[in-house]
């Protein structure tokens, strides 16, 4: 099991750094601070989704590089493509509904807590 964290905690450095990275090349693109998150999003989809391909063909990940990429470099880089790839599942195995509530709650909660937290914070003083 430790061996199983000290992988994943490897690769979300990784994946973080990388993110920063994206960041910092689009950042020296004039456009809207949100199309850093975009990108990075999207690219984490498609890192995530091509693994879980992989290993859905039946391709031979060792267990320790699987964790590595999935758990650490994509959940560092993103957790949004965690997120699409749960509701992907989901909707493989039948359950599109659940699938749909899922991604909703998720979203319309996440916004919901951020508020809260939003709240909460500003009435913090020094």
């Amino acid at each position: 099991m430790l061996k199983a964290i000290f992988w994943a905690g490897t690769g979300s450095f990784v994946g973080g750094a990388l993110r920063y990275a994206v960041y910092l090349l689009i950042d020296r693109v004039p456009a809207p601070s949100y199309h850093a998150t975009v990108w990075v999003n999207l690219i984490g989809c498609l890192i995530l989704g091509f693994i879980c391909g992989l290993i859905d063909k039946g391709f031979q990940l060792n267990e320790n590089l699987r964790i590595f990429l999935v758990f650490g470099i994509c959940g560092g880089f993103t957790t949004f493509s965690t997120f699409i790839n749960d509701g992907f599942k989901l909707i493989r195995t039948g359950a599109t509904g659940i699938s749909v509530l899922y991604m909703l709650f998720s979203l319309v909660g996440g916004i919901l807590i951020l508020f809260l937290g939003y709240l909460l914070g500003g009435k913090i003083t020094h």
